[in-house]
């Protein structure tokens, strides 16, 4: 019966600390890459979630603003507002930023539209800003610009920060 238990195969202590170092220093390269990956992932989706609302909101801006009678607000060219305001097809539109950071589109006295995503946030009120940029004439009628900024944050945040873009472009009255 010795001969058996002398025969049987088994570790070492010295085998099973060099089977633990090399598991560990496994584990720690694989998280590590693992980490990497989620963030790349965190930077991409913050990026296009800015991307893809800055977008859409000077989409709908310059749709509206195309589209509108007349602009109520800001009043007089030269002027800079917070908020925009806009008479299509005998219907207030109302652009504005409303507390946590969203913009919102107000038809008549209904229930505000929210434009941004959950992902991103109007970086700050003060920054979204219409100023009305004159009138130019053509063939006897007067066209109102709207000078449109402001600037999208978003919500996930990375090792690198939360993305913050500025959007800026200008848009007028069609006339009609």
């Amino acid at each position: 019966m010795k001969k058996k238990i002398l025969n049987s195969k088994a570790f070492t202590l010295v085998e099973l600390l060099v089977f633990m170092g090399i598991f560990a220093i496994l584990i720690v390269v694989l998280t590590q890459i693992f980490l990497s990956a989620l963030n790349v992932q965190l930077e991409s989706q913050a990026t296009s979630s800015v991307q893809q609302d800055g977008r859409y909101i000077l989409a709908r801006l310059a749709y509206d603003i195309n589209r509108a009678k007349n602009i109520t607000e800001p009043v007089t060219p030269g002027t800079s507002s917070h908020q925009l305001q806009l008479t299509i097809e005998g219907s207030n539109y109302k652009y504005a930023a409303i507390s946590g950071n969203l913009l919102t589109l107000t038809v008549d006295t209904g229930t505000p539209i929210q434009l941004n995503s959950f992902q991103t946030t109007i970086s700050n009120i003060s920054d979204l800003n219409f100023k009305r940029v004159g009138a130019g004439s053509t063939n006897g009628t007067t066209k109102d610009s709207i000078q449109i900024n402001f600037t999208l944050t978003s919500s996930s945040k990375s090792q690198s920060g939360a993305e913050v873009k500025k959007f800026q472009t200008t848009a007028g009255v069609r006339g009609n």
